[in-house]
């Protein structure tokens, strides 16, 4: 698997295992086309939570002098905070529609074993 298979495999297990966990069973293959996988890298998130926290602050710094751009500011801030708190968040279908059945068979299959081993185990305890 190449880079940025293996950084989906990754991101497809952790949110396939929280669904099992929801689910109260370990997923199958169906299951897991369906799940939602967060595409921004958490860098980046964090950096737009930066920056909204920086806009709201110069929002409320500029509030007497410039009423109109604080309130874009303000809007800007909320804006990036609805994305930093979101994200981008795709099916993982949607993602692997313009992959060869090939490719796609190995993440699944790769994604599958790994959240039967760590879900399952937490299964098995009960």
């Amino acid at each position: 698997m190449d880079r940025k298979t293996q950084k989906l495999l990754t991101k497809v297990e952790k949110a396939g295992v929280r669904q099992s966990l929801k689910a109260g069973h370990v997923l199958d293959q169906q299951e897991l086309l369906s799940i939602k996988v967060q595409l921004i890298p958490a860098p980046v998130r964090i950096l737009t939570g930066v920056l909204a926290v920086a806009s709201g602050a110069a929002s409320w710094v500029w509030s007497d002098e410039h009423p109109f751009g604080s309130i874009m500011l303000f809007l800007l801030a909320v804006l990036l905070l609805v994305f930093t708190i979101y994200g981008v968040r795709r099916t993982l279908s949607k993602i692997v529609d313009s992959w060869d059945a090939g490719s796609v068979a190995d993440l699944l299959g790769a994604a599958v074993e790994g959240i039967t081993e760590v879900a399952g185990s937490v299964f098995d305890g009960f």
